[in-house]
């Protein structure tokens, strides 16, 4: 038998229901979050979802970007470009809306803006050595379960392959 200590992350909070993201706009205030970069997909924002998720945000007084260039089953590329705009603009909240694919990204540009490298450098296990900056995932869709571990998974376009940051 294998004894290899498994460590399980997961989030601190959970909402779901009606009022969830009215809630979550509370949280965002209580975080003292000043601006925050919302990461999502064209769909999402044609849906009018992300415009609801930004409005809770702005009631609370935190400043709004944009990051709409998710792709399905995103690659590196897609997740560095994402990863660039969150350092250049010092964000100190990611807000993920979407399926797994932003939600994704979303998580790891978070951890990526205070661990130093590239993406590339945390394909693996528990390579990560800082918590990233305050995160918020909003679920569109069921089946992914993005929202609820500290996984990511993105296309080495490369290697022709899905790798995973665990």
């Amino acid at each position: 038998m294998d004894r290899k200590l498994i460590i399980h992350k997961s989030p601190n909070l959970i909402l779901a229901g009606f009022g969830a993201l009215d809630k979550m706009g509370e949280e965002a205030g209580n975080l003292e979050a000043k601006t925050a970069l919302l990461v999502t997909d064209k769909g999402i924002i044609a849906s009018g979802v992300s415009a609801k998720v930004e409005k809770v945000l702005t009631d609370q007084k935190i400043a709004v970007d944009l990051f709409d260039q998710v792709i399905p089953d995103p690659d590196i590329a897609c997740c560095e470009l994402c990863i660039e705009k969150a350092k250049a603009g010092r964000y100190d909240l990611v807000v993920g809306v979407g399926g797994g694919s932003a939600m994704d990204i979303a998580s790891v540009t978070s951890t990526l803006c205070t661990n130093p490298g590239s993406v590339n450098d945390y394909f693996g296990v528990n390579l990560l050595r800082k918590q990233g900056i305050p995160t918020f995932l909003v679920a569109t869709t069921a089946g992914t379960g993005a929202e609820v571990t500290p996984n990511a998974i993105l296309t080495d376009t490369a290697a022709k392959l899905k790798k995973g940051i665990v």
